[in-house]
């Protein structure tokens, strides 16, 4: 099915607005600040498995120690994994970004999915409802 432009726009232009935030807010000394606010007993979120050695690295250049340095995957189910931390739980800044992007994307897919699942099912729609229904066994099956 076409739909509306403006529909799926709404969903770029609210992934572009989380781009837009994260640029402006890059080189401004947030992580730094970051890392010097963890103390002992703390959990430290990355966003890439990459990302725990060199967070690790710079924690001990700051003196800051016995922080809980872990790698998850941003998605919300990820999060239920976690134990109680002995101190708070931070999470890098590009984890928070990607987990916002996620959700943009999921609801733009559900959008999809349901807004040619429901669409008329008269002759001018039989190419939408076909479309629909490969959509629907593929959405299922993920």
């Amino acid at each position: 099915m076409t739909h509306d432009r403006y529909d799926l726009a709404a969903f770029a232009a609210a992934t572009e607005a989380v781009h837009q935030v994260t640029m402006k807010c890059r080189q401004t000394g947030r992580t730094y600040l970051l890392l010097q606010s963890l103390k002992p007993g703390d959990r430290f979120i990355a966003c890439a498995p990459e990302q725990v050695a060199l967070v690790q690295s710079r924690l001990h250049h700051l003196g800051v120690q016995d922080v809980e340095v872990i790698y998850l995957a941003p998605r919300l189910a990820e999060l239920e994994k976690l134990h109680t931390s002995n101190g708070k739980t931070v999470f890098d800044h590009s984890w928070v970004e990607r987990l916002a992007i996620n959700g943009i994307e999921q609801s733009r897919n559900f959008f999809e999915h349901y807004a040619d699942r429901v669409s008329g099912f008269d002759e001018r729609h039989e190419a939408t409802r076909e479309k629909a229904r490969k959509k629907s066994t593929n959405w299922e099956e993920s």
